[in-house]
């Protein structure tokens, strides 16, 4: 996995920056805000296991975000959206391409006791016609206004993946590298700081 690290403000520095604040008379509203449009988390080795002709594939597999988020405080809220996603074949894998996929589609699942539902993130649908050669990566097309921070446990986004293939095709098992793209909102509420 290679996270971008998101450093939040520094106390020290927005408490600097709330005396002028107080000294006009603005109360004790403070908001920092950090904003990451580009977060890239990539996990490497991900185990694909074969597939039987005629059966779909269906598989959850997490990203972890942590590095990139200030952990929980009350203070501080978060907005994680999945902007891309994509996955390739790696090296040494039996597999050679792509070109039997037919489609994906991505959800993120709740967390355990959670109280949102899973819902669709991302897509994938083989173009007419067929790409040639076959492609050894898949890139899927996300919706990007969805607020994923509800879906996150310790961190992490759990994505879960179904495929389906040409009719009468096997898959011999695999080995992916699976990369998200996100954009991340980090809002930090320093006024409570000084009441």
């Amino acid at each position: 996995m290679r996270p971008n690290p998101i450093a939040p403000l520094p106390r020290g520095l927005a408490l600097a920056a709330a005396l002028p604040l107080l000294a006009t008379g603005c109360g004790q509203v403070l908001f920092a805000q950090v904003d990451a449009p580009a977060v890239t988390v990539t996990r490497d080795g991900v185990a694909i296991p074969a597939l039987p002709a005629g059966l779909p594939l269906a598989l959850a597999i997490p990203l972890d975000l942590s590095p990139a988020l200030p952990g929980t405080a009350a203070d501080v809220t978060t907005d994680v959206r999945l902007t891309g996603l994509s996955t390739a074949i790696q090296p040494g894998s039996a597999l050679a391409d792509l070109g039997a996929v037919q489609g994906v589609t991505v959800t993120a699942e709740p967390p355990p006791g959670g109280a949102v539902a899973a819902t669709r993130v991302c897509a994938y649908t083989r173009p007419s016609p067929a790409p040639s050669p076959a492609p050894t990566s898949l890139a899927l097309a996300c919706d990007g206004s969805i607020d994923l921070s509800a879906y996150l446990a310790s961190g992490a986004l759990t994505l879960a993946f179904s495929a389906t293939v040409d009719p009468g095709v096997s898959l011999p098992s695999w080995t992916a590298a699976v990369t998200g793209d996100f954009s991340v909102t980090i809002r930090a509420d320093y006024g409570k700081l000084l009441r």
